[in-house]
């Protein structure tokens, strides 16, 4: 079983977690991806909390300054 997309409050807030880790092919390589079937669950998630802020977890950055 995949534990992906999990939410959990903490102090009024809720940390959304996404598990965007992939093998890397080189050492060098710091690529993720969150996949279909997390974004779709993440929807209901998301759907099911309360009113507080959500901040978004993930193990690699959502975009980089060169926008890729």
């Amino acid at each position: 079983d995949n534990p992906y997309p999990f939410a959990k409050r903490v102090e009024g807030y809720w940390l959304v977690v996404v598990n965007s880790a992939q093998p890397n092919t080189v050492p060098w390589d710091s690529r993720g991806r969150v996949g279909r079937r997390q974004r779709s669950e993440l929807v209901s998630l998301l759907m099911q909390l309360t009113d507080e802020p959500k901040i978004l977890v993930t193990h690699y950055p959502l975009l980089l300054e060169s926008a890729k």
